[in-house]
């Protein structure tokens, strides 16, 4: 379990997004990201694409922080990872 301070910033994210339109997993994962890296934190942020047999192309942005995924956790399998942005903190 990720400590308080990060449950709460994704808390924070989370809760915002259901009223911002257009929140997509990539405004989360950037907000999150910029929330947690103000308190020090690091975290790599993870842009990933996939094929599905219904559509052309599906993309999917998604957060880790100090090891665990803190946002996007549900839809990432199945996703490859294209790029890993690296916290500029450590």
């Amino acid at each position: 379990m990720p400590p308080p301070e990060i449950e709460r910033s994704v808390w924070a994210v989370r809760t915002a997004a259901r009223t911002v339109p257009r929140a997509t997993c990539l405004v989360q994962s950037l907000a999150g990201r910029a929330l947690l890296e103000r308190q020090g934190r690091s975290c790599r942020l993870h842009l990933g694409v996939k094929k599905p047999e219904d559509k052309p192309f599906a993309a999917h942005a998604w957060l880790e922080c100090e090891g665990r995924i803190v946002l996007g956790d549900a839809e990432a399998d199945g996703f490859t990872p294209l790029r890993v942005r690296e916290s500029s903190r450590p």
